[in-house]
């Protein structure tokens, strides 16, 4: 999938301070961004405390990320629904963003289809 890994840039700027995650979840979710990255061929997450940079990260590859983690979360966890929307809708409003922020909003639809 080379088209994918041209002309991107770093999509992840670290940050230095840590975060204790009691949840399950989050840590599978953490798990499934982190793939979904790597899969993409973008900068590797390594903490819940990177910021994602949306704006550097071209629509084709957003919407495979939510396809990935929509299959990972939905294998691992339960059935989750089509995340192209949502990734959508918090690139716009959140153009950098915590992982931490998107592990907590995937939690959120989780539990809003218990």
């Amino acid at each position: 999938m080379a088209s994918k890994k041209s002309g991107k840039k770093a999509a992840t700027a670290a940050v230095t301070t840590g975060e204790s995650q009691a949840d399950p979840r989050k840590d599978i979710i953490f798990k499934c961004i982190q793939d979904a990255f790597a899969d993409s061929g973008l900068t590797p997450i390594t903490s819940p405390l990177n910021n994602i940079v949306w704006q550097q990260i071209p629509d084709d590859v957003r919407n495979d990320i939510a396809d990935f983690l929509e299959t990972c979360i939905s294998k691992k966890i339960k059935p989750i629904g089509d995340l192209s929307g949502p990734l959508t809708v918090l690139a716009a409003h959140q153009p950098v963003m915590p992982v931490a922020n998107l592990i907590n909003t995937l939690i959120a639809l989780l539990d809003a289809m218990a």
